[in-house]
């Protein structure tokens, strides 16, 4: 049976892996190692990502398949009758590995992730039986794997789940600050994580558009408050999807303490007025977790506080093309500035909130 994910023909991004006459890699090569991230490099102010590496491989064997993913030891052997395809799509963010991988047949995955890291997967798409851990493993279900954890999946017929790995003790820090809470503690002994059907979803489209970036527009990774950006989403919503599968009653605070904690917020916020800031950054500021600013923007402005910090950068977009000079200036870029990394999602918002296009404010100054 012929897979969905054929090689690429175009000559000037894709060439043969070495060794592997069957795989296919477009863009740059990966990492061989897992970096070296502190637990404080996913914490604001010492966050500072190197430059982003990208790569996808196409492959039509599932034991090379298994080798293609950077820094993990694992084996892969085909269950399902037929020709095997595969398709990887691996990004690098400052210590954070974020991959989209694709199979066309049942495959027994056997290994063990990088040392030392804190796996999630979230199944985009699963056609048929799927076993994790020794557990069958039901569609609204993601995966796990600690530091101390082996890696045992019997996949379904077909496949397509995002994974993303980083360092378990970044990750325990970076939980610590935001929820108050040792997560590793709550993982420990856990493979399968259930999520709500509508956090599940949000999670699921929110990777769609993600990986959506990575395919058309990967170039804007290379500007530094982008890639923060992206990858400060990513946490944001990884983290509220596994305090989803282990949902405690949020605490309850009076109004004026509330109404305190969002004006420090907002202080913080327009105190940056040339820089974008996220749900990471501010929490990490005052030093409150996730659940209690949402709570408090919820209950003093009636929205989140992820949907006031976009406001603020738009409205950030909108001075900066007013006030742009030159003709060689561009929406996208001045967007990438502002750590818009779905450009038509932020035209699409951009004309909600102004009532225009970025490119009719930008052609207006011209």
């Amino acid at each position: 049976m012929d897979g969905p994910y054929p090689a690429s023909t175009d000559a000037h991004r894709t060439r043969v892996v070495p060794g592997r006459p069957a795989g296919v890699l477009l863009d740059r090569p990966h990492r061989l190692d897992p970096p070296n991230i502190s637990a404080v490099s996913l914490v604001p102010p010492a966050l500072s990502p190197s430059r982003p590496l990208l790569r996808t491989v196409v492959s039509a064997d599932a034991d090379e398949h298994a080798h293609n993913l950077g820094a993990w030891d694992q084996t892969y052997e085909q269950l399902g009758r037929g020709r095997f395809t595969g398709r990887l799509d691996e990004l690098w963010l400052d210590g954070l590995q974020l991959f989209r991988e694709r199979t066309s047949h049942d495959v027994l995955e056997t290994g063990i992730a990088w040392p030392g890291s804190r796996t999630f997967g979230i199944p985009l798409a699963m056609h048929g039986t799927a076993v994790f851990g020794g557990r069958p493993m039901p569609d609204d279900r993601i995966l796990t794997l600690g530091p101390q954890d082996c890696l045992e999946f019997r996949t379904p017929s077909s496949l397509d789940i995002v994974g993303l790995a980083l360092s378990a003790g970044a990750f325990s820090m970076l939980t610590h600050d935001l929820e108050g809470i040792d997560i590793e503690d709550e993982l420990r002994g856990r493979l399968l994580l259930p999520v709500a059907p509508a956090m599940l979803a949000n999670l699921r489209e929110f990777l769609v558009r993600v990986f959506e970036l990575l395919e058309t527009s990967a170039e804007q990774l290379a500007n530094p408050p982008l890639a923060r950006g992206l990858q400060h989403a990513l946490l944001e919503h990884v983290i509220g999807a596994v305090r989803d599968a282990s949902a405690e009653p949020p605490q309850t605070f009076t109004r004026s303490v509330r109404q305190g904690i969002v004006q420090r917020a907002r202080d913080y916020a327009l105190s940056r007025p040339d820089e974008p800031v996220t749900v990471v950054e501010l929490c990490a500021a005052l030093k409150i977790s996730r659940r209690t600013l949402q709570t408090c923007f919820h209950d003093m402005l009636g929205m989140s506080p992820h949907q006031y910090l976009r406001t603020l950068r738009l409205n950030g977009l909108r001075r900066a093309l007013r006030n742009a000079v030159g003709a060689g200036t561009s929406v996208q870029a001045v967007a990438a500035r502002w750590g818009f990394w779905h450009l038509s999602s932020c035209a699409a918002d951009y004309r909600r909130q102004f009532g225009e296009l970025p490119s009719t404010t930008l052609r207006a100054v011209r």
